[in-house]
């Protein structure tokens, strides 16, 4: 029996690997692109509104200055990151020019059907990355709460070839903060003021560390 599981898992192992290697150097275009931040969490983080409109840009109708960053920043290192580890070749994010939606900051958000209908890619990717919070709902009265939050951040990536209705891949990647921590600007370290990723390891827990060990995982797992 152990040795039935052994060969099962080697197999599985190969399976990954071969679906890995097969999308060297290929066109992967991005159809869909959203980060959404609940409202629960943004009631938690609401002390640091001032910080956070010092952010520059994002003034345009429809546009939060936090998830405006967020977007920038997670698309920036997913890209570079799927593109050094699997040599895939990432196109513009605006490569369907005006033939399907954007959102407020110039995302494509459209189906996997008008993306093949306008594209001549040999994979289509859509990515998802939400951001909420682990504190019970009933327990965010309490004190041992307060000016506190307790982020949780998943991140998925679906993969799309240019015939099938279903993703041919799909791996999510999630972090959780191991306790709850204090709202102050250094819990939007990374996102606001610029830090090295070589530092990371060496950061406190706070949201860019969070988003960077849920994209990791993510991709970790194509």
């Amino acid at each position: 029996m152990k040795k039935l599981k052994t060969i099962a898992l080697l197999l599985i192992f190969v399976q990954m690997s071969l679906m890995a290697r097969s999308y060297f150097n290929k066109e992967f275009a991005i159809f869909y692109y959203n980060v959404s931040i609940s409202r629960d969490f943004r009631r938690e983080i609401k002390g640091l509104e001032s910080y956070i409109n010092s952010i520059p840009g994002y003034n345009k109708k429809g546009q939060e200055k936090l998830l405006g960053r967020i977007y920038e920043l997670t698309y920036t290192y997913l890209e570079e990151k799927l593109e050094k580890q699997y040599e895939m070749n990432i196109l513009p994010i605006n490569s369907f020019t005006n033939n399907v939606e954007y959102n407020e900051y110039l995302f494509p958000v459209t189906q996997i059907q008008r993306a093949r209908k306008y594209g001549n890619s040999n994979y289509y990717l859509k990515i998802n990355i939400d951001i909420e919070t682990a504190i019970p709902k009933d327990a965010r009265v309490s004190v041992l709460f307060r000016n506190k939050t307790h982020p949780m951040v998943t991140v998925s990536i679906e993969i799309y070839d240019n015939e099938s209705m279903f993703a041919v891949k799909k791996v999510t990647g999630q972090a959780q903060s191991s306790m709850p921590i204090r709202v102050e600007e250094k819990f939007l370290y990374g996102i606001i003021a610029p830090v090295n990723l070589d530092e990371i390891d060496n950061l406190d827990e706070n949201l860019f560390v969070l988003l960077i060990t849920a994209m990791n995982k993510a991709i970790n797992e194509i």
